[in-house]
């Protein structure tokens, strides 16, 4: 899956939003306990929202949205 159609998606897996980030899946997992990534409530496995991704992207400049 490319990184364009990951984030198409509503929701994320961990797996995923470390490759979109380019962020190691430990940074991620440590980021979603300490409440630095939201999350989808209740949600075990965890389950991230796609905006919440696609804001960081455009925030820090690193991709823009078409």
């Amino acid at each position: 899956m490319t990184i364009e159609e990951i984030l198409k998606k509503r929701i994320l897996r961990p797996d995923e939003v470390a490759r979109a980030l380019e962020w190691s899946r430990a940074t991620v997992y440590f980021k979603l306990k300490t409440g630095e990534i939201p999350c989808v409530a209740g949600s075990k496995p965890y389950r991230i929202p796609g905006v919440w991704v696609r804001n960081q992207l455009t925030d820090e400049g690193i991709r823009n949205e078409a």
